[in-house]
């Protein structure tokens, strides 16, 4: 009998234990948003500049699909990238090489037809400092042909633009290529 009431003894010592050691265990409770403060509104910046590039986009891609739509060009293809190109001198000469060092002339002019940039380079293409419209589209072209392509801006000089592009434009590119 005395080694039952040990037992209920140490049960009881046992049980009281754990009831008492049980809470401290759980997993503890996530900090609110208030413990917080810059992070959240930090993320909230984020997220408002993120939403704002979004509708920015959108309208961009609205008025691209306008301007084309508009032009007495029915030939314009849209690009997985989202802009879009026609030919506007096709040759039988030879493919552009992947990796090649050429001429070319890139008449850059904002949708209303200011021109931007005016400029004759010799580029390489892999290594040049060409936006991937240009290099995708001098990749599919052959020697002394010539393009036209229609980018939104995040496509092409994106929010922040360059010198001679002011941020958020979207621009028309005719590319000349030279034997």
């Amino acid at each position: 009998m005395n080694n039952g009431k040990l037992t209920e003894k140490s049960l009881s010592a046992l049980l009281l234990a754990l009831i008492l050691l049980l809470p401290a265990c759980g997993k503890t409770k996530p900090q609110s948003p208030s413990n917080r403060r810059g992070e959240t509104q930090q993320d909230t910046a984020a997220m408002a500049l993120v939403l704002m590039n979004q509708r920015l986009a959108e309208q961009a891609d609205k008025e691209v699909l306008e301007y084309v739509r508009l032009q007495d060009a029915p030939q314009y293809a849209l690009a997985n990238a989202g802009y879009w190109t026609r030919r506007l001198l096709r040759t039988d000469n030879q493919q552009i090489d992947r990796q090649a060092t050429l001429d070319i002339r890139l008449l850059i002019y904002n949708l209303q037809g200011q021109m931007l940039i005016d400029s004759r380079e010799t580029v390489s293409i892999p290594e040049g400092n060409l936006i991937f419209p240009v290099v995708e589209t001098l990749w599919s072209m052959n020697y002394g042909e010539s393009a036209e392509l229609v980018i939104p801006w995040y496509a092409a000089f994106g929010a922040a633009g360059n010198s001679f592009v002011p941020p958020y434009t979207n621009v028309k590119i005719i590319i000349e290529t030279y034997n």
